[in-house]
């Protein structure tokens, strides 16, 4: 989606505001679009995520980031040290959601190109350290 293709977009929603990153040929693009009734404050963002503080009409804070994990493999080690200090931000509950471009196990995955299994322990151990679900 263009910058424009999504300016259109955020003014048919009637959204409170946007936070965009473009793609960089086929890799990343992302966005993240919230109500009027909440504050959004970008904390960080790359071709690969956008991270931000969200506080809540009730005061709740929590850290929301949109996540796209690095599409090579040889490159995704990169992605998970970016999850990695991404979740030593401690502003409040973290969620943290888009695409890992991972499996979580080998049965997850079908079609000709299978995940190796080091590659699945690396995802496995960074979900862990994160505390992600």
């Amino acid at each position: 989606m263009t910058a424009v293709q999504m300016g259109g977009l955020v003014r048919r929603l009637g959204v409170g505001g946007v936070l965009c990153v473009l793609s960089e040929g086929f890799f990343g693009g992302l966005c993240i679009l919230w109500k009027p009734t909440l504050q959004v404050v970008l904390l960080s963002s790359s071709s690969g995520h956008i991270d931000a503080r969200v506080t809540f009409p009730n005061s709740f804070v929590s850290q929301i980031t949109g996540f796209y994990g690095q599409p090579n493999p040889t490159r995704r080690i990169h992605s998970w040290e970016l999850l990695r200090r991404l979740s030593q931000v401690d502003i409040g509950p973290w969620m943290c959601c888009g695409d890992f471009n991972e499996t979580l196990s080998v049965d997850q995955k079908s079609g000709p190109r299978l995940h190796s299994v080091g590659q699945i322990e690396d995802f496995q151990r960074i979900i862990d350290t994160c505390n992600l679900l």
